[in-house]
């Protein structure tokens, strides 16, 4: 408790007023929390669409993920934010997805640790596989791959330079197209001929 005593100095007269502080008791950080470590970067193909993020397990306080950032227009879903090992899923829109993984006090004594995971998703490529035909019968038709990377060519073609094949049979032939990040998607187109 404390006082102050007011005297008017013209008159003399005084007065007294008290006050009492009370102490309130503030938490220390005693034990930190466990430094957070939300794992390695990943780099996945657009057509997955989904992946597992892998935080270590906190033997001090909580752990929690959260998204920082997302391509624009992406709408990424974490599936158990409070599991260290969680899906995340709706990664259909390539690019960059940045992941946070917080480990907290629940007391609120200690500051938080985080780290951030970076998830790039690669683009499918578009494949387009066309063909000169119809010739005649026993003729060679062209075929005209687009979109790669490279290009692996189904049965009964004849491989060529890059997206160029021949054929000399009607039937549907086949092109896989794979990106310089390994991502891939096939491509059909079917070859007729011409009856003599």
């Amino acid at each position: 408790t404390y006082n102050v005593t007011v005297t008017n100095s013209a008159t003399t007269c005084s007065n007294t007023a008290s006050a009492t502080v009370t102490s309130i008791s503030c938490g220390a950080c005693v034990t930190p929390v466990t430094t957070a470590n939300a794992g390695s970067d990943q780099s996945i193909c657009q057509s997955v669409g989904s992946a597992t993020l892998s935080g270590n397990v906190p033997s001090v306080g909580t752990g929690l993920w959260s998204i920082f950032t997302q391509p624009t227009g992406a709408a990424a879903s974490i599936t158990t934010p409070t599991a260290n090992n969680s899906t995340v899923t709706n990664l259909t829109v390539a690019g960059d997805y940045i992941f946070a993984w917080t480990i907290s006090d629940p007391a609120g004594n200690c500051p938080p640790s985080v780290d951030y995971i970076k998830i790039t998703i690669n683009p499918t490529p578009t494949a387009t596989l066309t063909n000169d035909g119809p010739q005649c019968v026993g003729s060679t038709v062209n075929l005209t791959a687009t979109g790669g990377g490279t290009y692996t060519w189904g049965a009964g073609v004849t491989a060529g330079v890059g997206g160029a094949a021949t054929v000399t049979t009607a039937g549907t032939y086949t092109v896989t197209v794979t990106s310089a990040a390994g991502c891939s998607t096939t491509a059909t187109t079917i070859v007729s001929y011409n009856a003599l």
